[in-house]
Formats: C-alpha cells, sequence, structure tokens
C-alpha cells in the first residue's frame, strides 16, 4: 500500500512538473519582443487596415478571432501534455503488456485529439475566410 501510495505521489508531481513546465514555455515564448519587430508588426497591421494611425479598434470580429486562436492553443497544450503523460507511463511500465497498452491508448486519444484540433482550425479558418470574403470584409 506504501508503495502504490509512492508510485502515485511520483506521478502527481511529474504530471505538476510538465503543467508547470509548459506553462513556463508559453510564458517565455510570450515574452517581451524586440522593438524592431514590434514596429515591423506594426506597420503590417496599419498596411492591412487592422490599426488605423495606431489606435487599435476593437472589432466583435478581432475579439472573436482572438478567443479562438487561444482556445485552440490552450486544447494544443492540453493534447501535448495527454501525449508526454502516455510516454510517460510507457516508459514507466517495466515491460508490463497491460501497462504499455495503456500508455499507447492515451498518446493515440492525445493525437487523434490533436488531429480533430488541426481539422477544426482548418474548418473555423476556411469558413471566416468565406464569411469576410462573402460580406466584404476582406479583400481578395
Amino acid at each position: 500500500m506504501r508503495n502504490f501510495l509512492k508510485n502515485k505521489l511520483k506521478y502527481l508531481i511529474t504530471t505538476l512538473i510538465i503543467i508547470l513546465a509548459s506553462i513556463l514555455i508559453t510564458q517565455v515564448a510570450l515574452a517581451d519582443i524586440g522593438d524592431q519587430v514590434k514596429e515591423g508588426l506594426e506597420t503590417s497591421a496599419t498596411q492591412g487596415s487592422l490599426i488605423q494611425d495606431k489606435i487599435l479598434e476593437p472589432k466583435l470580429s478581432s475579439m472573436v478571432g482572438a478567443f479562438i486562436n487561444n482556445l485552440f492553443g490552450f486544447f494544443g497544450l492540453i493534447l501535448v501534455t495527454v501525449i508526454l503523460i502516455g510516454g510517460y507511463k510507457w516508459m514507466a511500465a517495466g515491460g508490463n503488456e497491460e501497462s504499455i497498452a495503456g500508455a499507447k491508448k492515451i498518446i493515440l486519444n492525445g493525437i487523434f485529439g490533436m488531429m480533430t484540433i488541426f481539422i477544426s482550425y482548418a474548418l473555423v479558418w476556411l469558413i471566416l475566410n468565406a464569411l469576410g470574403l462573402a460580406t466584404g470584409a476582406i479583400s481578395k
């Protein structure tokens, strides 16, 4: 019983470390970018009519787009974590066929989830672009 609790505690700590590392990696990726990159982004946004005179116009479409992008990014982070947990379980299986089968199932479910997210993202992008072209919000 004591060994079982010890293994569960190791699994919980490892999972928490993976989640925290994933959060920290995303925060580092979103860290402050250089001035040249900011100027280039502002120039691109101005030329693309997203920013007029460097005053950002909050539009419903841009807020929905940002929400959808953040949602898909969050789901992707969860699915990568699921795949990592499955890989950890496989490595920790110690040759036990039942544990390996369970780990394979977790990894496959993570891969299927990622495929679903990618297909969903592509469909949302396609529909939003088609609506933008139909309403004249996006020029050809």
